[in-house]
């Protein structure tokens, strides 16, 4: 009996062992998690601008597309015109609006200046660019300087109001080294996506 009784104690005072964390495994689990944080912070925040730029890119395609539908539905010019005022660029926003006489400028009038979409400026540190592509293989696009390079009209069959294709370049500032896309107009006025991997700026 006394040795059991003994050994009852030997066991309950090992047991007793202190909860929690010591000051050290708490400073080791720290320095790990700091590691990890630091490893996977570049590869989130590249995830994260590759969707904003396929969010993006899509929006856009489907701003044309509207404004292509709209012209025909209505049998009248429709422009959709980049809120910018020097250059090509239409991440500051966009108005989609009746162009009665193809100017690409707002009138007063209900077929020549009503306005039937409005977009805001594009999130974060996406650029859409107005441009040209050139090359072989079509991989080198430069900011445009047609004309038109501020807007796109589309006439009453949904054609492009200046007959020629138009490219747009979709790109995120803050890290170049992101693949763009590239949007083209087609002649006959369909927006689709035509690259995926276009180099950025």
């Amino acid at each position: 009996m006394a040795t059991t009784h003994s050994n009852t104690n030997y066991s309950m005072r090992h047991s007793r062992r202190p909860l929690g964390v010591t000051l050290i495994e708490l400073m080791v689990t720290l320095a790990v998690m700091a590691v990890l944080v630091t490893i996977a912070a570049p590869s989130f925040s590249r995830l994260i601008a590759s969707n904003r730029l396929t969010s993006q890119t899509n929006e856009f395609i489907l701003a044309l597309n509207l404004a292509r539908s709209e012209a025909t539905r209505r049998g009248q010019p429709v422009t959709l015109l980049t809120k910018a005022t020097a250059s090509p660029v239409f991440q500051s926003g966009w108005q989609i609006f009746t162009d009665a006489d193809g100017d690409a400028t707002m009138g007063s009038t209900a077929a020549d200046g009503s306005v039937l979409r409005e977009s805001a400026a594009a999130p974060g540190n996406t650029t859409i660019t107005r441009v040209t592509m050139s090359g072989s293989t079509a991989t080198t696009a430069t900011a445009s300087a047609v004309p038109d390079r501020m807007y796109v009209t589309f006439n009453a069959l949904g054609g492009k109001y200046s007959g020629a294709q138009a490219y747009f370049k979709v790109c995120d500032s803050s890290i170049p080294s992101l693949p763009g896309r590239v949007i083209q107009v087609s002649l006959v006025g369909r927006a689709s996506l035509y690259l995926n991997n276009i180099s950025c700026p």
